[in-house]
């Protein structure tokens, strides 16, 4: 039985007719032709597009569009549903190996494997020091009063600025002023955890007038 693009090789040379004449009545480009002609369907693209090629160039050589767009569905079908030949499937890896990565053993490990690493993480972020950023002062800067505080931590930490308690927004981060006369301060930002895990940074400001 042909296929699609044998019947539409055969009627072309029966017209005597070639790729390029074909290409300008038709505005389907000459690779797409060559490949449509050798069932090259890898270098071509989706069906959605295809059929509408199929049934130009079908028309253009006396043939009934319809027929050929059957004909080549059923092609374009087996070759995407084409079985994978042994020896490529042979060729995914070695035999060993993939036996090895195939017995059950073998997967119940590599889950206890990826569970504990889990577990090790998640009881390192609980019990390790909450993170702290400050943005705003920068260590030694010079300001004028009221200063602007900002920065982030952990959302379920609790922070304080000298002893003071900073109401932080949903996602940790937070924003207050600092007010003094002029001269040189020193402000203590202190994150701690629900466990009282405890990360403290220091930031020296100059306040003048």
């Amino acid at each position: 039985m042909l296929t699609a693009g044998e019947a539409l090789r055969q009627k072309r040379l029966e017209l005597k007719l070639t790729f390029t004449q074909v290409s300008d009545t038709t505005k389907i480009p000459l690779p797409l032709l060559k490949a449509l002609e050798k069932s090259q369907f890898d270098e071509l693209p989706g069906f959605p597009f295809l059929k509408g090629m199929v049934q130009n160039y079908a028309k253009e050589l006396g043939l009934d569009p319809a027929k050929i767009v059957a004909v080549f569905k059923r092609d374009y079908d087996q070759q995407r549903h084409k079985v994978v030949p042994v020896a490529l499937a042979q060729s995914l890896g070695p035999a060993p190996l993939t036996s090895f990565l195939e017995r059950p053993l073998t997967l119940f490990l590599g889950g206890v494997i990826l569970l504990t690493g889990l577990v090790g993480w998640s009881l390192l972020r609980v019990y390790q020091p909450p993170r702290l950023e400050i943005n705003a002062p920068q260590n030694e800067q010079t300001a004028i009063s009221p200063v602007v505080i900002s920065g982030k931590t952990d959302r379920d930490a609790s922070l304080s600025v000298n002893g003071k308690i900073i109401n932080l927004n949903p996602d940790g981060s937070f924003a207050t002023t600092y007010t003094g006369d002029s001269g040189t301060y020193e402000l203590i930002f202190k994150s701690t955890s629900r466990r009282q895990k405890t990360t403290e940074v220091t930031r020296k400001i100059i306040i003048i007038d």
